[in-house]
């Protein structure tokens, strides 16, 4: 197999990377933040978001303002939740009524679809906006009392949940405004249609691709899942059927859609095979965290 170093390399082709992936998976993928701990829970690698102090104005693609926000410092996870990490949810209890406390009830228990990309280091595709809050639930039901770092303590003082858009956009653009996270347009950089892999890859292959805050595939790959409403941005309702917000581009999308300020947006129950989602860990436990104790 080839050195992971390899990856470093910004004229590697994409099919190169996929096949790359592919056996990483073989051998077992042992990177941190791809699969398990040693307690049998996803194994998350965590990015800290430096925010400034004032409230900033974000933007659309189109340079449309969708609102001005407050954002403290958080965590991110370096990768989307992968099939692995995933796995693991379906297997711990996963119809535990915690998890949709407060959803649309027809959606309770949602059946998880077939996964598009092979491979269990791939991200978790074809999930919907009410099972990337489920899992986000779960993880931070079992990650009760877990500290990242000094002032994050889960359950204390912070929380593991879904992103807010722009949380999810500042971790991509920064101070800087970055059209992608890297800076400007390179498509050796990310998988997005002009790849013509017609699937996602492992995650964290395209390390050239990071965003400031050392973030991976936040350009590419699979749509992301926020947890606020597309049309309300300020709105985060678990009851409400309207859409919800994804960001990032994809694997079958044009790189247009792949830019830090892009928003995409589908209705909740809806599982395409480019939708996942990956976790932010932020402080304080919000007005945003509703469900009941897991036990």
């Amino acid at each position: 197999m080839n050195d992971l170093s390899d990856l470093n390399n910004p004229n590697l082709t994409h099919d190169t990377r996929l096949k790359m992936g592919q056996q990483l998976d073989e051998n077992g993928d042992s990177r941190p933040g791809v699969g398990l701990n040693a307690d049998g829970l996803p194994d998350i690698a965590w990015c800290f978001v430096e925010t400034p102090d004032e409230a900033v104005t974000f933007k659309d693609q189109f340079g449309v303002v969708f609102g001005d926000f407050r954002l403290k410092p958080f965590y991110i996870a370096r990768y989307p939740v992968t099939v692995a990490q995933f796995a693991a949810f379906m297997a711990d209890n996963f119809a535990n009524p915690a998890w949709w406390h407060g959803m649309t009830e027809r959606y309770h228990n949602q059946e998880v679809l077939a996964q598009r990309a092979a491979g269990q280091n791939v991200p978790r595709d074809t999930v919907s906006w009410y099972q990337a809050v489920a899992f986000s639930r779960w993880m931070n039901a079992r990650c009760q009392g877990m500290t990242l770092a000094e002032g994050f303590t889960i359950g204390d003082n912070a929380e593991i949940r879904l992103p807010l858009e722009w949380e999810w956009q500042w971790a991509a653009q920064g101070h800087d405004g970055r059209a992608y996270p890297w800076g400007e347009w390179d498509g050796r950089f990310a998988n997005t249609r002009a790849s013509r892999l017609a699937s996602s890859t492992a995650v964290g292959l395209y390390p050239m691709g990071a965003s400031w805050c050392g973030a991976l595939d936040m350009s590419g790959g699979v749509w992301e899942w926020c947890l606020n409403e597309y049309r309300s941005p300020q709105t985060v309702s678990y009851e409400s059927y309207l859409a919800r917000v994804l960001r990032g581009g994809s694997f079958a999308d044009h790189h247009d859609w792949a830019v830090c300020a892009s928003r995409f947006n589908d209705l909740p129950n809806r599982r395409l095979d480019y939708f996942g989602f990956r976790l932010v860990c932020v402080s304080g436990v919000s007005e945003f965290h509703h469900a009941p104790d897991s036990d």
